[in-house]
């Protein structure tokens, strides 16, 4: 107790002499300001009833006529006007934790329309009319619009577009004439192929055969994209304001494909041509994973249409059914076609490997494996092979029945009642990416998350030219609170703490979960003897953040501090906690160990500061750690990701089916959530998509993925370029793409790199496809592949890999002028990558009003190559008509070691 009154002098010391140091009142402008003391230092009263007036007498004592104002709990500290110099000198103070500037903010939810520079009086949103005609087609886990204002009807929206022809399927549980309405136009469900995978009937699991979302992930995504405004939004005390999807007048079909246990392939490809045929105009699927272990059955197209199973006279060869390896399949806990929902949680070390679900002779091939909701993955069930052959239909794919043989391992040939079949490597193909192709060849934009499973290099799935990949990044929003310890050393941690009463003000005794049973803080295995009344460090891994806190709670802890690990960098998941819990970074967690193992008798406390809105430490945006990262293993020539956007702490509505932590005992029922995940950076995309479908309709899907790329941002806040959390360096184009989207400039990009359908497959071509295995992409049964090059491919960035003995890497690119200067004329810069020397050829494109295209050819030659020190270097190309800037990303992967490079 001396001490703590010896802290509080000295405080309440620095702030007497801050005051006297102000001077004249008017020799410098006042401003409001929150100050946030640390709860150790604070001035205490021995009587909790009287404390309040205690406090205030305290801090006025010294502040004079600074009007102090004692913050609500769980916030020691106060208010008051100060002078610039004055905040600055006390906020150096080592009792206070933050000095923040109390400002007069505006009501915003997520804060992500706004992040975005999304106004309704000005820009995109006006120019598209909120996008009124337009209708996102959101593939996920479904839809509760129930008491959801993000879905209800709007009287102020015209009929919904007549190009749309989809509805609303009514179940017992999903009353179609009740929920849907001019905002949510179609709500349709697909399981036969997650029940044919897992054996299992998804009514007898206990969920909704219907369009209902029983996750939380499909209404969160949905009205990210496209939620009406909704008033008084927030997850309990967090985040509380206006809530709006980014083209808040664009119409939402959605197609539930996803399940608690996963999604089945098969399903996903059932719901993209369900969306296609419905005339959707955007889909957004934030759904990943490449590891395929099953074969999926797909009809020749002329047999499709033939009902009888037989082919047309002189057309044999079309009763040949083709098969493709389903890649978009994985194991389903560790590498799973995951819902990229939230980010991973606080799992570190991996699960036992389940044994992969691989063909062998006499054995069904699966068409899809249950796929891993990223968010609580887990939750699933083991996933067990199918016990008998099953034949189930979705469209234009069905799964294998009875083949005759197969090989095992690594699967070429099988045999079906429709004859020879083969399944091509894992790496060629996904239902996802020939979902998106036909989706994008009828004109619909594909949007699609990167994944969960960075800062890893080459995580990146969805990595199809012709979808719009979307990577995670933060914006100027935090949910902040701090552990204070015993010795006075203070780290910010992150929490959505929405329990009963604070954590004691006074320090509480410390303790690891490994000397209290379990290091993961697992549930039952916690020693109550040792944890009674104490924090508890919890190591990452094996089990969620929120159910690491529970089981501290239920062996009667005062609260538990969740360790980071150093590949999260300074990233920390804020998770839904019932029970004072934070999650702290691995630097902070590392010094707080090292604490506990010097100090014979430990203590710490967490004080929650709520939401903090608006500062420049850190800079934002920036790029989430667990955001997956390139190259792209399957083309490199193609650059992924291809833009980043918010994804971090993203509120936005919920299901009312299930709890915002998905724990058993967690009885809450919240109307929005807040989430992290490359799911939510998704949906934004494809906001933005819909409202440049709108302003633009003449363009194609591949000019406003060009626009959107084009005219994307690569510097922070503070005027740095962006910064990557795994790192704390400047990140790269294979975490960011091309930069952090910015939708009002991608209104007007000046230029654009337009592509159709057709211009897919030469680089289909070039990457190894015969024309059978294209064709099961496109759908198509003629293919030519008479001229092929991956690299010239139209695309808005340029990725080069050198061999040993190469001496230079051509690619060329086509640019259209879509601005309003028909006489426009454009002059490259470029920023080489170190170790190349770039010639672009011509230097300048001159448009006139018949001449709106432009070509060009860009050279990357080596040049001081050997003094290289990592296997990637990076530079930019810019084209400018003083008025535009068309930017594109430059990718460089060298041979490695770096004697080969030393060589060229």
């Amino acid at each position: 107790m001396v001490r703590l009154v010896v802290a509080a002098f000295f405080l309440l010391a620095a702030v007497a002499a801050m005051a006297a140091a102000a001077g004249e009142p008017e020799a410098e402008a006042m401003s409001s300001y929150i100050v946030h003391v640390a709860a150790t230092h604070a001035p205490r009263s021995p009587s909790s009833s009287s404390r309040p007036l205690a406090l205030t007498a305290a801090y006025a004592s010294f502040l004079h006529d600074h009007l102090p104002t004692e913050l609500h709990d769980p916030t020691p500290g106060f208010a008051a006007r100060l002078t610039g110099p004055q905040a600055a000198h006390l906020e150096a103070q080592p009792a206070i934790l933050a000095v923040v500037p109390d400002e007069m903010l505006q009501l915003h939810t997520t804060m992500t329309p706004s992040f975005l520079r999304l106004s309704p009086s000005s820009g995109l949103i006006p120019a598209a009319d909120g996008a009124t005609d337009v209708v996102i087609g959101v593939i996920d886990s479904g839809i509760y619009p129930l008491n959801r204002d993000s879905f209800a009807a709007d009287p102020q929206l015209p009929p919904p577009p007549n190009t749309f022809r989809g509805g609303c399927v009514s179940t017992p549980s999903f009353n179609a004439t009740a929920f849907c309405n001019n905002k949510l136009v179609g709500a349709k469900f697909f399981h036969k192929g997650n029940e044919a995978v897992t054996g299992t009937s998804l009514s007898a699991m206990g969920q909704s055969m219907s369009p209902l979302d029983d996750v939380g992930h499909g209404t969160h995504t949905a009205s990210t994209a496209a939620g009406s405004t909704a008033g008084d939004a927030s997850f309990f005390k967090y985040g509380k304001g206006t809530a709006a999807g980014v083209a808040p007048g664009a119409r939402i079909a959605v197609y539930k494909a996803c399940w608690k246990t996963g999604c089945a392939s098969s399903d996903i490809l059932a719901a993209f041509e369900a969306a296609i045929e419905d005339g959707v105009d955007v889909i957004s699927i934030s759904v990943g994973g490449n590891k395929g272990k099953g074969c999926l059955l797909f009809l020749h197209p002329c047999r499709r249409h033939n009902p009888q199973g037989r082919a047309g006279e002189g057309d044999a060869a079309a009763a040949v059914a083709r098969v493709v390896h389903a890649s978009c399949l994985q194991d389903p806990v560790r590498k799973g076609l995951e819902i990229g929902g939230s980010a991973p949680t606080s799992r570190g070390s991996p699960l036992p490997s389940r044994p992969a679900a691989r063909l062998s002779p006499g054995a069904a091939p699966l068409a899809g494996a249950a796929a891993s909701y990223s968010h609580f993955p887990d939750r699933l069930a083991s996933s067990t092979l199918p016990n008998q052959s099953r034949q189930v239909t979705h469209g234009s794919a069905r799964f294998l029945d009875s083949p005759k043989s197969i090989s095992s391992g690594n699967p070429r040939l099988a045999y079906s009642p429709d004859g020879i079949t083969s399944c091509l490597m894992e790496w060629e193909l996904d239902s996802l990416a020939t979902g998106a192709f036909r989706a994008v060849r009828d004109g619909i934009i594909a949007s699609a998350s990167t994944g969960n499973t960075g800062p890893a290099e080459s995580t990146v799935s969805n990595v199809a030219p012709w979808i719009l990949t979307v990577g995670a990044s933060t914006i100027n929003r935090l949910f902040p609170d701090t552990v204070v310890l015993g010795n006075g050393e203070t780290f910010t941690g992150t929490s959505l703490y929405a329990g009963g009463a604070p954590l004691s003000a006074t320090e509480i005794p410390l303790v690891h979960g490994g000397d209290a049973g379990s290091r993961f803080c697992e549930a039952g295995k916690l020693n109550t003897s040792v944890v009674a009344g104490k924090i508890v460090l919890c190591d990452f891994g094996l089990n969620r953040g929120v159910e690491k806190g529970e089981a501290v709670k239920l062996a009667g802890g005062a609260g538990a501090i969740l360790a980071g690990i150093k590949e999260l960098g300074e990233f920390a998941y804020a998770s839904p906690h019932m029970f004072p819990t934070t999650a702290i970074t691995f630097v902070s967690t590392e010094k707080i160990r090292k604490y506990m193992s010097t100090d014979a008798s430990p203590v710490a406390t967490i004080v929650f500061h709520g939401t903090v809105v608006g500062g420049r430490t850190p800079s934002s945006p920036r790029m989430a750690s667990f955001s997956s990262r390139g190259p792209n293993t399957r083309a490199p020539e193609i650059l992924k990701p291809d833009v980043t956007a918010p994804g971090v702490n993203i509120l936005a509505a919920w299901t009312g089916e299930s709890s915002p932590s998905q724990l058993d005992t967690d009885r809450r029922r919240v109307r929005y959530n807040i989430i992290s995940g490359t799911s939510m950076s998704c949906p934004h995309v494809s906001g933005v998509a819909a409202l440049l479908r709108q302003a633009r309709p003449d363009w194609s899907p591949a000019a406003i993925k060009s626009a959107l790329m084009t005219t994307a941002y690569n510097v922070d806040d503070a005027g740095d370029v962006i910064r990557d959390m795994a790192t704390s360096e400047a990140s790269t184009p294979f975490a960011r793409g091309s930069g952090h989207v910015d939708p009002n400039r991608a209104l007007d990009p000046g230029s654009v790199y337009d592509a159709d359908a057709d211009d897919y497959v030469p680089f289909l071509c070039a990457l190894g496809y015969t024309g059978e295995q294209i064709a099961i992409i496109t759908d198509d049964s003629e293919v030519d592949c008479s001229a092929a090059t991956a690299g010239d491919l139209n695309y808005p960035a340029f990725s080069a890999v050198f061999g040993p003995t190469m001496k230079e890497v051509t690619q060329r690119r086509t640019v259209r002028n879509v601005g309003c200067n028909f006489r426009a004329t454009y002059t490259a810069s470029v920023t080489s990558p170190a170790g190349v020397r770039v010639t672009v050829k011509p230097g300048k494109l001159r448009f006139d009003a018949k001449q709106r295209t432009q070509g060009y050819e860009i050279t990357f030659t080596p040049q001081g190559a050997g003094n290289l020190t990592d296997k990637y270097s990076f530079g930019s190309i810019v084209w400018s008509d003083g008025e535009h800037r068309v930017a594109s990303p430059i990718a460089i992967t060298w041979p490695w070691p770096a004697r080969q490079v030393a060589a060229m």
